[in-house]
């Protein structure tokens, strides 16, 4: 099975290198990743990319009027767990550690009807 495509943009790139070289580590097979610390390199990658599935943008980055195809699932990272400003199903809470983020994506994933199958699972 191909790997799926997830795309991550967050202004602090401190935090935002911590998660993606946990995704790489555990994930690199089910995900071809994609970083990004600006609006712009953001904005230019989406106008490019015609097959992104998964879109993780922080509270800083524009989310609805991203240019995503109607395959792509966006989520935004929140800073607290009680901030609903969208729908509990498309916010996850940032400052989780890295192993729950990509926990409870791909639960969201899941329950929205798309199957992934993680390394674990070959």
């Amino acid at each position: 099975m191909s790997s799926l495509k997830l795309a991550i943009a967050d202004t602090n790139e401190l935090y935002l290198r911590g998660l993606a070289e946990y995704i790489m580590e555990e994930y690199g097979q089910t995900f071809e990743l994609a970083c990004f610390t600006t609006e712009e390199t953001l904005m230019q990658y989406l106008s490019k990319e015609a097959e992104l599935d998964i879109l993780i943008v922080d509270n800083t980055m524009p989310y609805h009027d991203l240019p995503l195809q109607n395959s792509t699932t966006a989520f935004r990272l929140v800073d607290t767990p009680e901030n609903k400003t969208l729908s509990p199903d498309r916010e996850i809470y940032r400052y989780q550690n890295a192993k729950s983020i990509v926990q409870e994506l791909l639960r969201k994933q899941e329950a929205a009807g798309r199957q992934i199958y993680t390394k674990k699972e070959k």
